[in-house]
């Protein structure tokens, strides 16, 4: 038998195979887990605040969809902005590229074809866009969030209710082992059981 850590990554692989945080789209340390440190201590909180108050409370899982599904649009949007700022700077790079290329042409008075021609352009452009450092840092940004939308969406596409309901209760991360009575103070009692 594989245990509840083994049946936990099982099902942490099924439904979360991602390096994004559904809650608040940031890298995952540990992809096995459900959520990320700070979204798990959020959780912890909200699931705490309802159970005092006496509402239902959501599963891990859940609460990660419901979150995902906003994170999923703000990472789209901020992908589109990038996106649209990548552009703006690689043009001129690229208008630069061609001059280039068609000046080395013209003083070695050659001819090449259109394939030659425009590959030579994207090898200078790639040159030409790598010497700054801001470029590279561009183009990390916007495949960093082109994973992290793809990710992010075959998670929330995994997610449906057959599946929640075979998750562990006690689906906790590292950390999370200590009760209330440890963490506030309160002595722990002994449950004594009198025989008649």
């Amino acid at each position: 038998m594989d245990g509840i850590k083994g049946i936990r990554d099982k099902i942490a692989k099924k439904i979360n195979p991602r390096e994004t945080c559904p809650g608040c789209g940031n890298r995952m340390r540990y992809p096995e887990h459900p959520l990320c440190p700070r979204c798990n201590e959020q959780y912890s909180r909200e699931t705490a605040t309802a159970l005092a108050e006496g509402n239902p409370i959501l599963s891990r899982v859940l609460w990660a969809k419901e979150r995902g599904e906003e994170t999923l649009q703000r990472l789209k949007e901020k992908l589109a902005e990038e996106e649209e700022k990548e552009k703006r700077e690689k043009q001129p790079v690229w208008n630069e590229s061609h001059q280039q290329i068609q000046a080395e042409l013209w003083q070695q008075g050659k001819r090449v074809d259109t394939r030659t021609y425009n590959r030579a352009v994207g090898m200078r452009f790639e040159k030409l866009w790598n010497v700054k450092e801001k470029n590279r840092q561009l183009s990390r940004q916007v495949y960093g969030l082109r994973k992290a939308i793809g990710s992010l969406g075959k998670f929330l596409a995994n997610i449906n209710t057959e599946d929640n309901e075979q998750i562990p209760e006690d689906e906790q991360t590292p950390g999370d082992e200590q009760t209330f009575e440890e963490s506030s103070g309160i002595p722990k009692t002994e449950t004594v059981s009198v025989e008649s």
